[in-house]
């Protein structure tokens, strides 16, 4: 059983307790069941709080979106946007090599609860970091004049595509 930081409600030890879950074992050993055992509830409790596992792992991948942004907001606020998205790259690289489960489950997973418009509307905050960045470089000069939302889709595949390749041990360089 997990310990609580007081003050933490009982929906957020159990969505932390069921993160701890996808952390070490994936996805699909979470259960309804299991995670009340584990907390020491009986289902009916994790059941108040959460509607499926569909909801559960939704909320996961939520929260892992939630991570990635605080892992890369503050370096993609550098004054230097050569820095910033240097560094804000690396970052997202190891996010997604350090919490693979997590990494899949908010991209690959479909397991997971469709995204809401408000879901979208809120992980666009990341992406809108990372377009205002690469604005600041073009209009600095140190980045070739073009769409910075071309260049942020280009980014992003590549990233996303090295961590698939890393983390699915594929990657043809060592």
């Amino acid at each position: 059983m997990s310990s609580t930081a007081p003050g933490t409600s009982l929906r957020e030890k159990i969505l932390q307790e069921a993160i701890d879950i996808v952390q070490k074992h994936g996805a699909e050993s979470v259960t309804m069941r299991s995670l009340a055992e584990r907390l020491g509830y009986s289902p009916a409790t994790i059941y108040l709080y959460f509607q499926n596992k569909r909801e559960l792992l939704h909320d996961i991948a939520i929260e892992g979106f939630d991570q990635l942004l605080a892992a890369l907001e503050p370096c993609l606020s550098l004054s230097d946007p050569s820095d910033a998205i240097v560094e804000g790259a690396g970052r997202y690289v190891d996010f997604g090599l350090a919490n693979p489960e997590i990494y899949r489950l908010m991209f690959q997973d479909t397991s997971v609860q469709a995204y809401t418009p408000d879901d979208i509307a809120h992980r666009s905050r990341l992406w809108n970091l990372w377009r205002d960045t690469h604005a600041r470089g073009i209009a600095a000069g140190v980045l070739r004049e073009g769409d910075p939302n071309a260049f942020v889709m280009v980014g992003w595949s590549l990233l996303h595509g090295f961590v698939l390749l890393a983390l699915s041990g594929r990657n043809p360089s060592p």
